[in-house]
This record gives C-alpha cells, structure tokens and sequence, in this order.
C-alpha cells in the first residue's frame, strides 16, 4: 500500500446517470430528457385540495411510472 498518494477526483456524474435500471428504463421509451411537468402539475393540484381542506396527493413509485410514461 503506497503511502502518501492522493486518489485522482472522479468526474463529477448527475444522479439520474448513477442509476443503471433507471438508465434502461428511459432507453427503453425512448426518453433523452425529461421536464418537470408532473411535479408543476401535482404541486398545483395540491394547492387546490389543501385549500379544501382534502388530502394531498403522494404518488406511489407505480402511480409515478404511469403518469411518466
């Protein structure tokens, strides 16, 4: 073991790349970028139905991918 050596800093990579399955699954639909609209939308719709006193909206990971793709 060599003492005194530094590690050479890793290229810094986004987390959404980190992921391998996720990588697959977006290759898969054909998907290069996404935009964040269902946050936009679900935020909006939380708005309105906490306002009314109703229960916000929390996706589960399969409501998600069905509203993704």
């Amino acid at each position: 073991m060599a003492r005194g050596r530094k590690r050479k800093p890793r290229p810094s990579v986004p987390f959404n790349r980190k992921l391998v399955l996720n990588q697959w699954l977006l290759a898969l639909f054909g998907v290069e970028c996404f935009d964040q609209h269902i946050v936009s939308v679900t935020q909006r719709l939380n708005e309105r139905r906490i306002t009314r006193g109703d229960e916000p909206v929390v996706w589960k990971y399969f409501q998600y991918l069905a509203l993704l793709f």
